[in-house]
């Protein structure tokens, strides 16, 4: 993997560890602080660390494929632990010599926008997609227009714009765009929890209230969402369920030498306080150390002085 440090990360990390311990494993993280996207195929010596792999000591092999893309590097991987009869968990859809996950979140997107629509009675909507032709940005734009076609609601051209999962260019197409419309819209759906903060922020700076005047949503589950104020109604993975589910293809390796070719991972709706529903309890928010660290470890370690 690559980023480690950051938050969705650390939290997928410590299920990860978690599940592992109660199999009687233990992770070892391949780390770098580069995701290679711009400097790939081994021209960076921060690749190096993942040479340090030793493969006669591991039960699997998982790579977060999103978050590591120099694809040399990815097959040297896959290459080095299959000649060992190691199973590779490829997170990030179908891929040569790997057992697969599958994210899926079209169910987990369409409840949120179909609870907006209906619970909080938003027919007129506005859909802040990412970058224009990509994959993931494409996908929750038709699971928005799909809803709105089944709802017999407005979801053409004019509703939609392009932030490229920008906090700043949503910023100002927010200005620009969308609070030029008469009237401004009742929801606005973003492509990303960035976006979605950006919006919240250049409403509220603009008089407008959310979410009673204009409702917004995000994507990812990050940690924006939970600072946000109000809090963001978000789709975000469930890492619990993940790593469980890499544990489980484990165990059925140890059992059959068998992993299946590909499963599915799903995301779920998170309804908070952008929407017009309660935020998260009490509105804490874990930090990074928090995570890896649960507090009765700090109070043991107080008690140890």
């Amino acid at each position: 993997m690559s980023q480690a440090h950051t938050f969705l990360k650390t939290d997928f990390i410590a299920e990860l560890d978690k599940a592992a311990r109660k199999e009687g494993y233990s992770i070892v993280v391949f780390n770098s602080s580069m995701d290679y996207y711009w400097e790939q195929n081994g021209s960076n010596i921060s690749g190096r660390i993942y040479e340090l792999i030793r493969y006669d000591k591991l039960a699997a092999v998982v790579i977060l494929a999103g978050d590591l893309h120099d694809t040399q590097l990815q097959e040297e991987i896959i290459h080095n632990a299959n000649i060992r009869k190691i199973p590779v968990i490829w997170q990030g859809g179908p891929h040569p010599g790997c057992m697969s996950i599958r994210c899926d979140y079209e169910d987990a997107y369409k409840s949120i926008i179909c609870h907006v629509v209906r619970e909080h009675k938003a027919a007129d909507t506005f859909f802040l997609a990412g970058i224009k032709d990509e994959v993931n940005s494409q996908l929750r734009l038709r699971f928005w227009q799909e809803v709105m076609t089944e709802e017999g609601l407005p979801c053409g051209e004019d509703r939609v714009a392009y932030g490229n999962y920008l906090k700043s260019e949503a910023a100002l197409i927010t200005e620009n765009v969308i609070l030029k419309r008469e009237p401004v819209p009742r929801a606005i759906f973003c492509a990303n929890d960035g976006m979605a903060a950006a919006v919240c922020d250049t409403l509220k700076a603009k008089g407008l209230r959310v979410p009673e005047d204009t409702v917004v949503t995000g994507f990812d589950g990050t940690l924006t969402a939970y600072l946000s104020k109000p809090q963001l109604t978000t789709c975000d993975s469930d890492h619990k369920g993940q790593a469980e589910l890499i544990m489980e293809q484990i165990r059925r390796f140890g059992g059959t030498g068998e992993v299946e070719t590909v499963c599915t991972h799903p995301f779920r709706p998170v309804f908070s306080g952008s929407c017009g529903c309660p935020g998260t309890a009490g509105g804490h928010i874990l930090t990074e150390h928090d995570r890896l660290c649960p507090p009765e470890r700090h109070q043991g370690a107080r008690r140890g002085r």
